[in-house]
């Protein structure tokens, strides 16, 4: 069953690659749940594990590279003062931390390994782990890249809010499998999807229930895949196409993935969730201000779905009081007695030897995959040093400062949904990320946003007619007037 598994994978992947970057785009968002199968044998690859994710993400960057002129217009906007070139000067500082750090700083720094699930500390030395965090992370930061200038036209990003559905309907289909496993064996079937060669925590209960997990490692990690799809299909939505038949599926598909991330008992999740609902109240209020008119209808309905949802919670208050109590016991175990348990405990000892390997090292990080945190920028700094944080920020800071296009409604969507998807996805990282890889998912994200969005710097287009440069003559590559 596992070799049929892999053989359709990579069937996906042919027929996907050979028909090009739209069907690539929507392989990617279909491959995020399948966080625990090894798309390629661990046997070929010193027991490393593969998920199909990256993969998939290093033949859409590959695919984009391919494209006439886009190798060389994307080594111009690396090679110039523009958001791209804080990315490029990161990767290279990761690069050498890598190669230098750990042998430098050997037997001195004591460190949480990467491989080590729990366990005392070890000296920091070289290992295969900082060969294969240092791949993740340049996968990922190389579709940052390529995404940002193989999404620039409006044909090509226009397949993202379909391709975000499929990927979140994808999620919700692993969800439902794993969560009727618990009334008919299925484990034969999800075994075969479940070959990687770390640990998978995919039998954990909370007080007597079984938490959901999909096809994904752990159950935090499904619950999160589900909050960062909920928020980026939510925002996303108002960039379908008036007339797409599959819009009507959004709402569902984001109350659905909601259900699972709760289903997930995840702390994390659940942290996601309430900035998730937090940054769907700002985004309202930012629209009342703004009053955009191509988003008040929608905030009508969004306001009368608010106010049924809380309809519905009011009603089961006062007629279901021991429902709500065993909800209220269930978040006292899951959030509020978290902190003294043990797993709390031992995520904490990573983060905080990860800071002190920050200060043994002068500020010059130990190397990606050296050691393990319990936050994501805890583990960027540690990792690549004060100097790469810095960049990272930098860069993300820059995704965050473009500016709407001109005349582009789905373009200008695409790019509000980002800024506001990200929210919970940065939030979830600095509760549990334990590397510095800040995964394909957002590289997507951000790359999208750099497509799409204007530089702060480039002024409004001009009345002097058709001789004045505008941002798509010189910013995305075409040729100047004369």
């Amino acid at each position: 069953m596992a070799a049929l598994v892999l053989l359709v994978f990579w069937l996906l992947v042919s027929i996907a690659f050979v028909r090009g970057v739209p069907a690539l785009v929507t392989l990617f968002f279909c491959a995020i749940p399948f966080g625990s199968l090894a798309a390629v044998p661990p046997a070929l690859t010193a027991g490393l594990t593969f998920t199909p994710l990256p993969i998939v993400a290093a033949l859409l960057s590959l695919r984009i590279l391919m494209a006439p002129g886009q190798t060389g217009f994307l080594l111009h906007l690396m090679l110039r003062p523009r958001s791209q070139a804080f990315l490029f000067l990161f990767l290279l500082v990761c690069i050498l931390t890598t190669l230098i750090m750990p042998r430098l700083f050997a037997g001195e720094i004591l460190v949480v390994p990467v491989r080590a699930i729990e366990g005392p500390l070890a000296p920091l030395y070289p290992s295969t782990q900082n060969v294969s965090q240092l791949a993740y992370l340049t996968i990922s930061i190389v579709t940052a890249l390529t995404v940002s200038v193989g999404l620039r036209d409006a044909r090509s990003r226009s397949l993202l809010p379909r391709a975000i559905l499929m990927g979140c309907l994808v999620t919700i289909g692993t969800g439902i499998l794993d969560f009727a496993n618990s009334f008919v064996p299925l484990d034969a079937l999800l075994d075969a999807f479940r070959t990687a060669t770390y640990a998978l925590l995919v039998d954990a209960e909370v007080l007597g229930a079984r938490r959901v997990v999909g096809l994904m490692p752990e159950a935090s990690a499904f619950g999160s895949t589900c909050v960062v799809l909920l928020a980026l299909l939510f925002f996303a939505r108002r960039a379908f196409s008036p007339g797409d038949p599959l819009r009507v599926l959004a709402l569902p598909a984001c109350a659905i993935l909601a259900v699972f991330a709760v289903l997930s008992s995840s702390s994390a999740a659940y942290a996601g969730l309430g900035i998730f609902m937090g940054a769907v109240g700002l985004e309202w209020l930012w629209r009342l201000v703004r009053f955009d008119p191509g988003t008040m209808d929608h905030l009508t309905v969004e306001a009368i779905v608010a106010l049924l949802a809380v309809v519905v919670v009011v009603a089961l208050v006062l007629f279901q009081p021991a429902l709500i109590d065993r909800i209220g016991f269930v978040l006292d175990d899951i959030l509020v007695s978290k902190t003294t348990s043990s797993s709390f405990e031992e995520r904490s000892m990573w983060t905080r030897t990860a800071w002190e390997a920050l200060g043994s090292s002068w500020g010059l990080g130990i190397g990606v995959g050296s050691a393990r945190a319990s936050n994501f920028w805890v583990a960027l700094a540690s990792n690549t040093g004060y100097l790469g944080a810095f960049l990272f920020a930098a860069f993300v800071i820059c995704c965050y400062l473009r500016r709407r296009p001109l005349g582009d409604k789905q373009g200008a969507a695409l790019l509000t949904s980002g800024r506001w998807a990200l929210l919970p996805t940065f939030l979830i990282g600095i509760l549990i990320g334990t590397s510095p890889d800040f995964g394909p998912i957002t590289a997507m994200t951000l790359g999208m946003m750099l497509a799409v969005g204007r530089p702060r710097t480039e002024p409004y287009m001009s009345s002097l007619g058709t001789h004045s440069l505008s941002y798509n003559q010189v910013d995305r590559g075409g040729i100047s007037p004369a």
